[in-house]
């Protein structure tokens, strides 16, 4: 199967799209809590913020993720905001409302506060096959009229133009094996926890993935996110959803959970087809 890379700018632009299309509602009074966004494959908001909402001040994340440093740099509301990023009231003419460069701001709406969103540079991108799902977090209950999704062809650099010199993005040796798996507590509080896995593929492509965590005894989980998880005995098994089981060789997604209690440090592995 051909495989093929989805823009995650172009994900934000199909919200904004069926967004733009919306017909006026009526809402209680107050603020707006909430609106949506597409979830996976990962917008470039909503991918910061998975990545790095609950360590945003890593300075690791100025050379392992320098566009999504960049943007919490600009307006970290705007990443815990995740969920916000809309333009609407267009009459359907979103192509005229949004300039070309100003897609993933959604034409610099709600004052400039996602500006950041349209910067140029080597944005975490999903690999996806010839069929896949795209997932719609839609927490408003807005509804959509349509949604446009974009891919590019394999290969696609989008830090390069036709006028300006290649540039080689920095890449992470490929893990031995099919897969390998790293857990990271992300943050502890009285009764309980949330925790982060990383999942990267090995020196070839994979098709899916499972995760085992072994603890000294039997873990609780309250919530998973990007995994299907279930618990037997002391081990917590956790698969790929739909939308991140592909991956390229080298290439690497995470899912999180979260726990009751005092987190431990379980012993991790990987398994993967390919």
């Amino acid at each position: 199967m051909i495989t093929k890379k989805l823009l995650v700018s172009a994900v934000v632009g199909a919200v904004v799209a069926a967004l733009a299309t919306l017909a006026a509602v009526a809402l209680p009074a107050g603020p707006a809590q909430a609106h949506g966004n597409v979830i996976g494959p990962a917008s470039r908001n909503y991918g910061c913020f998975v990545r790095w909402g609950d360590h945003f001040q890593d300075p690791a994340m100025a050379t392992e993720d320098p566009t999504c440093y960049q943007a919490w740099q600009a307006d970290p509301n705007a990443m815990r905001n995740w969920n916000g990023l809309y333009r609407e009231g267009v009459a359907g003419n979103h192509q005229g409302v949004i300039p070309d460069g100003q897609l993933c701001s959604a034409g610099h709406t709600q004052s400039g506060r996602y500006n950041a969103m349209d910067t140029v540079g080597d944005w975490k991108a999903t690999t996806v096959g010839n069929n896949f799902t795209v997932q719609v977090f839609d927490q408003a209950l807005h509804g959509a009229d349509y949604l446009w999704v974009y891919v590019t062809n394999p290969g696609f650099n989008p830090v390069t133009t036709p006028t300006t010199s290649p540039t080689t993005s920095p890449t992470t040796p490929p893990a031995p094996g099919a897969c390998s798996a790293a857990y990271a507590l992300s943050s502890q509080w009285p009764g309980g926890y949330q925790a982060g896995v990383t999942v990267t593929a090995g020196s070839a492509a994979i098709k899916s993935w499972t995760v085992k965590l072994t603890y000294p005894s039997a873990p609780t989980v309250q919530q998973t996110w990007n995994a299907a998880a279930s618990v037997s005995g002391n081990v917590l098994t956790a698969t790929n959803v739909s939308y991140n089981g592909a991956l390229s060789a080298g290439g690497s997604t995470t899912f999180g959970f979260l726990g009751p209690g005092t987190a431990t440090t379980p012993t991790v592995t990987c398994a993967a087809t390919t």
